[in-house]
């Protein structure tokens, strides 16, 4: 009986190894694959606290050991052995492939020990063996005592003993009838039955628990927390799969990317509290629109892929996305909060456009951004065109990098002047990328990929370090400097160090402190946190002014007028195109002029071409304006030598 138990038990630990094994080993494709050790090391130790395993170690493709977890016994360098598993009366050893798409990146090799197993084999052995001793004891000696009126008796009590010897069926009772002697061994064998039982019960009910705590780890593993929904790791292990089922039916899977619309801004004006929650109704309805077959995952973030089979044509594809969007658009009830998000999704085609998968996935995604690009809230199908533009922004990208380091951007400056006397009374610094090969290039060829890469943040610290140092140079020569107005970008705001290195740019140059004007755009507000409200007033205090730019293109809310140290608006040259003649435009000029002379703000009136808008405006009030009319920008030293002009006697 001890022997079955031994195999039986050592059996069903070996079957719960190759479980965790293989549930292990996707969990860590990922990691393997990066060589991400920190990553790799974090999850097998928290399976290893969660499981009954000694020893854990993740190992690369090359058999070298990238993360290892153990007690009192260290994993080996390499695998010890091929995949499989390897048995002694020590411990089960198991080495299990790991592999990412179908092709194997690692290995793992995992350590169970027996202790626990031997215990309760032990515990088993010696009631048997003190069970049998005492039968045989009280045997011997109740045959030595008795006659035929115990014969019977002992008789039916050895053939329940044998039975349950040969077949482990531990509900068998003997019978207590009988004289004393022999019913008190009865009892005593059948007290035996009852400890075995429930020794046996308790092993059961742990091996059901190991069984729930693998399903739970399994659900960790391949689903998302937040919403549900299948994770990273589960698409990656689907999507072959459909693949495959596609190939055998000769019919397309459509993969489509979708990507919440400014869904940062929900994190950041209410919380990522709410953002959850909405991530959570977003699922369920992905869920609730797709077809029966269909998959959805939450890849991480804002982001969803969705697997669509049995696409016909590109038409059948476009149809569910466009209720996807539809559905996904309408509005959202969280609380006390009504939201409305937009979605941008990207279509690509298996295996019509590509047979490779990560080729599918990068098509879906570069055709979402191009969704994002041309207004957001819709659809784009991929097109080989897209891949031409992808590579085009990460040509630019590389080269924006290295002319940051080279040094490649300058400024020009536009000044600013007095429509009455024409006095300059501000300059605004306007970036140029002297590339090259290409020449000078204008803001609008690279400003939006250094936003979305991210590189506007070192291009805007060296922007504001050179603005600062031209003006102090204008002060050096003479010149009586005015006001010179810098943009600068959310990302760069969002930087804990922009603080000081604002007030590095502002002393390295020396006193009085360069007059500078920052220049932010309405819809940056709108994602506005309190801590960047601080900043903001933080650096008002020390002198550096805040400009509205494009006033009455965004929300135009004088919410944001009353809460930001706001000093300058700057009436967007949309409106002044118009003018004369277009009475919306002249409407909206008027109100934002009369609306900031109440608050004592100052206006500047951008895109002045014509000496008639130049007077028309004058008219309305304006007194500050900016634009060709006047000046187009100009060098460092131009600048200076008009600054030096109009200080002059003669002037």
């Amino acid at each position: 009986m001890a022997t079955f138990a031994f195999f039986y038990l050592r059996a069903s630990q070996a079957e719960s190894l190759h479980l965790q094994a293989r549930t292990l080993a996707e969990a860590v494709a990922t990691p393997v694959a990066n060589g991400d050790r920190e990553s790799a090391t974090e999850t097998l130790g928290w399976w290893k606290s969660a499981t009954d395993l000694q020893v854990v170690a993740a190992y690369d493709q090359e058999r070298r050991l990238l993360a290892t977890v153990g007690g009192s016994t260290t994993a080996p360098s390499s695998p010890p052995f091929s995949p499989g598993a390897e048995v002694d009366f020590g411990a089960l050893r198991l080495v299990e492939p790991v592999r990412l798409q179908g092709v194997t990146i690692g290995f793992l090799y995992l350590e169970m020990g027996f202790a626990s197993l031997y215990r309760n084999i032990a515990a088993l052995i010696a009631a048997i063996a003190a069970l049998t001793a005492l039968a045989v004891l009280v045997i011997r000696v109740v045959l030595g005592r008795a006659g035929e009126r115990i014969a019977q008796p002992i008789s039916d009590l050895v053939a329940v003993a044998t039975e349950v010897s040969r077949h482990p069926e531990l509900t068998k009772r003997a019978g207590t009838e009988g004289p004393r002697e022999v019913a008190e061994l009865a009892h005593t064998f059948n007290n035996m039955l009852d400890t075995l039982q429930r020794e046996a019960a308790k092993l059961d009910c742990e091996l059901r628990e190991r069984q729930r705590t693998e399903a739970l780890l399994d659900r960790l593993a391949h689903y998302d927390s937040v919403t549900g929904l299948a994770n990273r790791v589960h698409f990656h292990n689907e999507l072959p799969r459909a693949a495959e089922r596609a190939r055998r039916q000769r019919h397309n899977i459509a993969l489509v990317y979708l990507d919440l619309d400014d869904f940062k801004v929900v994190n950041d004006t209410l919380g990522h509290h709410v953002g959850d929650a909405l991530l959570k109704l977003v699922g369920e309805r992905l869920a609730g629109v797709l077809r029966k077959g269909d998959f959805v995952c939450r890849l991480g973030g804002d982001e969803f892929t969705v697997i669509l089979e049995n696409i016909q044509s590109l038409h059948s594809a476009v149809e569910v996305v466009t209720k996807l969007i539809e559905r996904l658009s309408s509005t959202y009830s969280i609380g006390e909060h009504s939201l409305h998000v937009g979605v941008s999704a990207g279509i690509a085609l298996f295996p019509e456009q590509t047979e490779d998968l990560a080729d599918l996935l990068r098509y879906a995604d570069i055709a979402m951004y191009q969704a994002k690009a041309a207004g957001k809230n819709d659809y784009c199908i991929y097109t080989s065109d897209l891949t031409s533009r992808a590579n085009f922004r990460l040509a630019i990208e590389n080269e924006m990098r290295r002319g940051i380091e080279r040094d490649e951007f300058f400024l020009k400056y536009q000044p600013q002047v007095d429509l009455v006397t024409g006095r300059i009374v501000g300059f605004e610094a306007l970036v140029r990328w002297q590339h090259p090969e290409r020449g000078v290039i204008a803001p609008g060829y690279f400003i939006d990929i250094a936003e979305q890469s991210g590189l506007i943040v070192p291009l805007g610290k060296q922007i504001v370090a050179k603005a600062c140092r031209e003006w102090a140079r204008w002060r050096d020569h003479g010149a009586d400097p005015p006001r010179l107005a810098v943009n600068v970008s959310g990302r760069q705001l969002d930087e804990a160090s922009f603080v000081d290195d604002m007030m590095v740019a502002l002393t390295a140059v020396g006193r009085p402190r360069p007059k500078i004007d920052l220049e932010i755009t309405e819809t940056l507000l709108l994602s506005d946190t309190r801590v960047s409200r601080s900043m903001l007033h933080r650096l008002a205090g020390a002198g550096i002014g805040w400009s509205l730019d494009d006033f009455g293109t965004g929300y135009s809310s004088l919410t944001y007028l009353s809460k930001f140290p706001i000093s300058k608006i700057k009436i967007d040259q949309s409106f002044v195109a118009r003018l004369p003649g277009d009475g919306n435009s002249e409407a909206i000029v008027r109100a934002v002029l009369g609306m900031a002379g109440g608050l004592g703000m100052e206006v500047v009136i951008e895109g002045i071409e014509t000496r008639e808008q130049a007077d028309y405006l004058v008219a309305m009030g304006g007194r500050i304006g900016q634009g060709y009319l006047f000046h187009r920008p100009l060098a460092g030293d131009q600048a200076l030598a008009l600054l030096l002009g109009q200080a002059s006697p003669a002037a």
